[in-house]
């Protein structure tokens, strides 16, 4: 341990510390969203899907634009690290710029085994997460998504999207819902500073206990050696890390005080030279 008490080597395990956990979260960043283009309903940027399936989503989608001025969008991505994946879809519908009547979903051909996620604006959500629509849609996805066959989850899903559009904006009159409000409010928005934020913290937190537990032992070491009972004033002071050690002197001892007056000014003490009545003679003593 007498190594590291060392200030020089203390700073750079310091030093080192910081690094590896800057490292460590910047390994940690969130990933980040595809550059979607708006109208380009389809973004294929993990390359799972094939040109006939491209091509199929298309077609769905120009459909359910002219007939209830809704779309469901499909990207493709490797990773979503560091996102949650109701606010990574979020945000991507967000930039893509969907409106409350759209769905996204969104395939992840992860390293840990492939997934999905589906999300909508404010106005269809409701009818997506019935119970009825919830079960088909998994039930659409699942085998195939899980086999690695994206084509034929792509395939099944239209089939259903088609038909909860139907159900729930079938009915609607093309005036309650102008084209312009299509594309509008309903769409959550989200980012990713709330986990940067919590990764600086815990960069932060990892190198303040690190700093902590080098100063510690330093300083034990310090008290075994110069405070122990019976060694008297220390004579090495001690200085956190960053500010390195000492010599301590103790302060020499005051100097007597001069007088303050001149010796041959000064009062006689009591008792000393001078005079002072005698007794009075006895009135029958004779006189000297």
């Amino acid at each position: 341990m007498k190594f590291f008490q060392k200030r020089g080597v203390a700073v750079t395990v310091m030093v080192i510390a910081i690094v590896a956990s800057c490292v460590w979260g910047l390994s940690k960043k969130p990933a980040s969203l595809p550059n979607v283009q708006y109208e380009q309903w389809v973004y294929d940027g993990a390359n799972l899907l094939s040109a006939s399936t491209e091509s199929l989503i298309e077609q769905y989608n120009a459909r359910w634009d002219d007939a209830y001025y809704a779309l469901c969008a499909v990207a493709t991505v490797k990773s979503t690290q560091g996102w949650d994946l109701d606010d990574y879809t979020s945000a991507l519908g967000e930039n893509w710029g969907l409106g409350s009547k759209d769905l996204l979903l969104v395939l992840i051909d992860a390293s840990d085994g492939p997934t999905w996620y589906m999300n909508g604006g404010d106005h269809i959500m409701s009818a997506m997460l019935a119970a009825s629509s919830e079960e088909k849609i998994k039930s659409a996805l699942d085998p195939y998504v899980y086999s690695g066959d994206w084509d034929g989850a792509i395939g099944a899903l239209m089939p259903v999207v088609d038909q909860i559009f139907f159900t729930r904006l079938g009915a609607v009159s093309d005036f309650a819902y102008p084209y312009s409000d299509s594309y509008a409010s309903g769409w959550q928005d989200s980012s990713s500073v709330g986990s940067i934020f919590a990764a600086f913290l815990i960069v932060l937190v990892i190198a303040l206990v690190i700093w902590v537990i080098l100063d510690r032992v330093r300083y034990n070491r310090y008290r075994r050696r110069y405070l122990a009972p019976g060694m008297g004033v220390p004579t090495v002071r001690y200085y956190p890390i960053f500010w390195g050690r000492s010599l301590y002197r103790p302060r020499p001892a005051a100097p007597p005080r001069p007088p303050t007056h001149n010796d041959n000014n000064r009062r006689p003490p009591s008792g000393g030279g001078g005079f002072s009545g005698g007794s009075r003679p006895s009135s029958s003593g004779a006189r000297p």
